[in-house]
């Protein structure tokens, strides 16, 4: 847990440069990780930047560099929500702002988990007294977000043949919110309803297996449903 901590911010800076900078030169593998995939958007490793700079700066603990994460955050929450408006087809210039490789709006589900993740984190460093309820119920909805896309990859369900409001998610746009979501439970992991998780009581060991078994079931069978399906 301390190493995804410490080191999951610096991971969605890394991807999300290497997307931007992959736009830039037009090379695919660096868009997409394998060929054939959705890609991941500009404005999408634009965000991932800002996301994982303002979580390293959460660990400062100084009253600048939190103001400096909030402020981070308001700005990744900004061109995520000047991209949610525009499937109301209410338009703005942001599409073309960031570059002129290709249009840079993400997909609605991936715009909804940078607003929850941009939120989550400017509600990591407040005050309130419910934040980590709240952490929880929005880290948890991001997470997910990001495994029902994952599962669509690993079940090989084509792009064309996913509900639409998350058909384009990418890859490692996916692998990127599971782990975000993963590094803001591991934070509060020993507050609120997740202390039990981590104990070593009979109920704390019986929740573990219990997740990982109920998970792996789910897993399994939603493969043999689909696997019935094309069977016909």
């Amino acid at each position: 847990m301390k190493v995804l901590n410490r080191y999951g911010g610096f991971i969605c800076i890394i991807v999300g440069l290497m997307v931007c900078i992959g736009w830039y030169i037009k090379n695919a593998i660096m868009i997409t990780i394998l060929p054939g995939l959705a890609p991941m958007k500009f404005n999408t490793g634009l965000c991932f930047v800002i996301i994982g700079t303002a979580y390293q700066l959460h660990y400062w603990y100084k009253k600048w560099s939190l103001f400096l994460a909030i402020v981070l955050h308001v700005l990744s929450l900004a061109i995520a929500l000047i991209t949610a408006l525009q499937y109301f087809n209410i338009h703005f210039v942001q599409d073309t702002i960031t570059t002129n490789a290709s249009p840079g709006r993400m997909s609605l589900m991936t715009t909804v988990c940078i607003i929850l993740t941009n939120l989550t984190g400017i509600t990591f460093i407040s005050k309130l007294k419910k934040k980590y309820s709240i952490i929880l119920v929005s880290a948890s909805t991001i997470s997910f977000f990001s495994f029902i896309s994952l599962l669509a990859y690993g079940y090989g369900i084509d792009t064309e043949q996913r509900v639409w409001f998350m058909a384009s998610m990418a890859l490692h746009t996916s692998v990127l919110f599971l782990l975000v979501s993963a590094v803001f439970l591991a934070a509060i992991l020993r507050k609120g309803y997740l202390h039990v998780f981590v104990t070593n009581s009979i109920a704390g060991k019986a929740s573990r297996r219990f997740a990982w078994f109920f998970s792996a079931s789910l897993v399994l069978l939603g493969f043999i449903q689909l696997r019935v399906i094309r069977a016909g």
